[in-house]
């Protein structure tokens, strides 16, 4: 027996296929059904339900066969998950002993204790089980693949960061997560920063951070301190990404940011430059004087200052003027 299913986890999601199980050598009077199952263990029912057409307390209970299959595709229609909520999940699980298989019977019976223990219970997640028995024997089964509740949402999204800029000695900075992101739990996720070059290479990496309790805000934000940048001498802007990552459901996010040099740094690599003439020697342009400069306008000593600074910057420039002395 084999089978093959779609994500069916939101009724926005009904235009996909149906699920469609394919039958081999299935004897007449065999009686089909479809369940969820734990993703930790797939003999052992999950609290939500199957509802649609033929369902029965969350169990789709296919019609028994009225003939022999030697390959049949069955195709499902309208076949949904509903999550069930905390306060109902023994309950239903109470509700569904008597429609469970009975190879599933004492699962069942041991999650509901354990529920009674206040055991937590991931709802977001689960497989689906299809179940075939017939007169006289146990039955066969197979589990379909991973479906998550597309609902919730369980991909991460960064909506923003508190500072798009740190220095190279790194900074504290906040990382909002959009409001569609799951609940952020404690050492689940993780964060680290990397640079990639222009052609889409990780040239360098960051240790990584595990956000603990503290370090989660409102379940939407995690309080990340950026680490040192690997070269503390750069005098440009670098540009790397902030990514997180979570590997429980196989999602991640990225967001960017800068590391910018410290100003001292700059201020010193500017101090090694090789000055202009203005700056070496305009302030003794200022000290030219003229005999008669006091009857002189000031436009005129402005014009004599200009072309005195044009003879510095070029020597072998030919430059007299009569009854005009330069003291310098």
């Amino acid at each position: 027996m084999g089978r093959r299913t779609g994500d069916r986890g939101a009724r926005k999601h009904r235009e996909e296929d149906f699920m469609e199980v394919t039958l081999q050598n299935i004897p007449e009077g065999a009686v089909m059904k479809v369940f969820c199952v734990r993703s930790v263990d797939e003999q052992c029912p999950h609290p939500n339900s199957v509802d649609g057409h033929n369902c029965s307390e969350g169990v789709y209970c296919h019609p028994p066969f009225r003939r022999h299959c030697g390959e049949e595709t069955l195709k499902i229609p309208w076949l949904q998950i509903n999550r069930t909520k905390k306060g109902d999940m023994e309950t239903a699980l109470g509700n569904r002993l008597a429609v469970l298989p009975q190879k599933y019977q004492g699962g069942c019976q041991a999650l509901m204790e354990s529920l009674r223990q206040s055991v937590k219970m991931d709802t977001n997640q689960v497989y689906l089980c299809v179940h075939v028995s017939w007169a006289n024997h146990p039955g066969i089964f197979d589990v379909s693949r991973l479906i998550k509740n597309e609902d919730k949402c369980s991909r991460l999204r960064i909506d923003e960061l508190s500072h798009t800029s740190v220095t190279v000695d790194g900074g504290r900075i906040l990382i909002l997560m959009a409001e569609d992101s799951p609940a952020l739990e404690p050492e689940t996720i993780q964060v680290k920063i990397e640079e990639v070059d222009a052609d889409k290479r990780i040239t360098w990496t960051s240790d990584t951070f595990m956000p603990v309790k503290e370090d989660i805000r409102y379940k939407h934000v995690i309080a990340y301190h950026v680490p040192r940048y690997k070269d503390r001498q750069i005098l440009e802007p670098v540009r790397v990404n902030v990514v997180i990552r979570c590997d429980q459901t196989n999602t991640d996010d990225k967001k960017e940011i800068l590391y910018k040099p410290l100003p001292d740094i700059v201020a010193l690599n500017r101090g090694k430059r090789k000055p202009s003439v203005a700056e070496k020697y305009g302030h003794k342009v200022l000290k030219v004087t003229d005999q008669r400069s006091s009857r002189k306008s000031y436009a005129t000593r402005l014009s004599l200052q200009v072309e005195l600074l044009t003879f510095i910057a070029n020597p072998e420039q030919p430059f007299l003027r009569p009854q005009q002395m330069f003291l310098l």
